[in-house]
């Protein structure tokens, strides 16, 4: 489908399956156009330049809504879509086993991105495995990025050169940097905010299995790093590798202090379940909700929190009492007792268990 300049089109339930093109855009390609797209489908769309799915060039805005990119292939950038110096806001939308050079599912090059609730779940690139981004401007917010493999930097996300920047309230398990860094996150020239995200069990080559900085400084606030590796290795510098971030109140496996900051740990989050059943980390049952005693839970000052992450990765509230908990997860279960209300239940067992030893049942009955 090709839209033209100023085209306004809205397409809703629609399947683009086995399309093929020798340039750019297999399934769709826009151009100083605005279309709406809502519940539609790319499928095994492939072609020998840019965007698979789509290309989103020259001025367009692409407004997309639980639509699915699966399978999409290309040889250059962007397997399910390319936006070359142009717009596109996501919503709800699922990117599973695109394969491109730059940007398995996305790949974006002087262009303004928003991505909200979006899955990007096995996708391949040599860069940038989930999202590769050159230059402009990327805000993504309550994400999961599961299993996404590049080559060499970004298993997750690369993000090189953009400006005002944000990855909020996401999910990084299981990415790979095959041959290179930064498993869950690449960063080059440019300083993101990463703020309440989780990182566990991603894997680099080379350093930093969690988040690599290459001549970066992002601001990260909120986040846990833990069981990322790099070379075989889960210390400090193998969850974030590179540049120093400017950090505070995260905890990072292999915490040293070596960076300052305020409020940081390194102690063990106890996640619920990092692996899920299947014992295989990214995959889409891993889970990395917080357990009642993990030293995550109210460890972030709550004056830090801004008004636009009012809930969390569950869209629970993002505070239950004064402060946050670390990571993308709210706990929401009852609170955890302190040591005192501890002490008193264990006493108030051990009199019940020495008067119904002592006096029967009637002493139970009494209590």
């Amino acid at each position: 489908m090709y839209n033209a300049q100023w085209t306004d089109a809205t397409l809703t339930d629609c399947m683009f399956k086995a399309n093929a093109a020798a340039f750019d855009g297999a399934g769709m390609y826009n151009d100083e156009s605005s279309p709406t797209l809502t519940k539609c489908r790319f499928e095994y769309n492939s072609q020998a330049a840019n965007g698979g799915g789509i290309y989103n060039g020259n001025l367009s805005f692409l407004d997309l809504n639980k639509c699915v990119f699966k399978g999409n292939v290309t040889a250059d950038k962007g397997g399910g879509i390319c936006c070359d110096h142009s717009e596109v806001n996501l919503d709800t939308c699922y990117f599973e086993r695109n394969r491109s050079g730059f940007g398995g599912g996305i790949y974006s090059v002087y262009s303004h991105c928003t991505a909200n609730k979006d899955i990007f779940i096995d996708n391949v690139a040599r860069h940038g495995g989930g999202i590769g981004a050159i230059y402009g401007s990327w805000d993504v917010r309550y994400g999961y990025f599961t299993g996404n493999t590049a080559e060499y930097d970004g298993g997750g996300v690369l993000l090189a050169s953009t400006e005002e920047s944000e990855i909020k309230n996401c999910q990084f398990s299981g990415n790979k940097a095959s041959s290179g860094k930064g498993g869950g996150v690449y960063l080059s020239s440019c300083s993101p905010d990463i703020w309440f995200n989780t990182f566990s069990k991603n894997w680099a080559d080379d350093a930093g299995g969690g988040m690599y900085n290459q001549g970066a400084r992002p601001h990260v606030l909120g986040n846990i790093f833990r069981g990322n590796d790099a070379g075989g290795r889960s210390t400090e510098q193998n969850q974030i590798g590179g540049d120093a971030p400017d950090i505070h109140y995260c905890s990072v496996e292999g915490w040293t202090g070596a960076w300052d900051g305020i409020g940081n740990i390194g102690d063990d989050p106890l996640f619920r379940d990092p692996l899920g059943p299947d014992g295989v980390a990214g995959t889409e049952d891993d889970d990395l909700r917080l357990t009642p005693f993990s030293p995550c839970i109210d460890a972030v000052d709550g004056t830090l929190v801004p008004p636009d992450l009012p809930v969390d990765l569950d869209e629970n509230e993002r505070m239950i009492g004064e402060n946050a908990d670390m990571g993308a997860y709210e706990y929401e279960n009852f609170p955890v007792p302190t040591v005192s209300q501890w002490g008193l239940t264990v006493l108030a067992l051990s009199l019940l268990i020495i008067a119904k030893v002592r006096f029967g049942h009637r002493a139970i009955a009494v209590a």
